[in-house]
């Protein structure tokens, strides 16, 4: 028998394709998502965002419920990712919580992070079981 997702969408967003590799096979593992969108560049992941029809807000199979984003990537990092998404209609961020992948314990580019009601945590990258359990605690379901 087979546990029912908690998410049917989540975004991963990480210029590294390890990190990418890993932390999909953990969110797999842990049955956190039915599907996991996973984008190499803050650019396309925010250009996917932006072409979602109004129509489709609603819908958790296109729409992500949750994003896990790198702050330190190339051409677009997570910080501008984030400037950018809150210029996205509050119909549609509203649906979406951020959970920041740091590779950093200190999360020295906190203090750069814009203010985002969306923003929830930051999180030590790879993602480990017990980050998963922050995210499930978040939305105050146990595994």
């Amino acid at each position: 028998m087979s546990m029912e997702s908690l998410f049917k969408l989540v975004m991963l967003i990480d210029d590294n394709r390890i990190d990418n590799m890993v932390n999909e096979k953990i969110i797999k593992s842990d049955n956190l998502t039915e599907n996991i969108l996973v984008f190499n560049r803050a650019k396309k992941a925010l250009l996917h965002l932006q072409e979602i029809d109004i129509k489709d807000y609603d819908n958790h199979e296109i729409v992500p419920q949750v994003i896990f984003l790198d702050l330190l990537m190339p051409e677009m990092d997570g910080i501008q990712f984030l400037e950018e998404f809150m210029k996205l209609p509050s119909p549609l961020t509203s649906k979406i919580k951020i959970f920041i992948l740091s590779s950093s314990a200190y999360f020295k580019e906190q203090a750069m992070v814009p203010k985002c009601d969306n923003l929830i945590k930051y999180l030590i990258k790879p993602l480990i079981k017990s980050n998963l359990a922050e995210v499930r605690k978040h939305f105050d379901i146990k595994k």
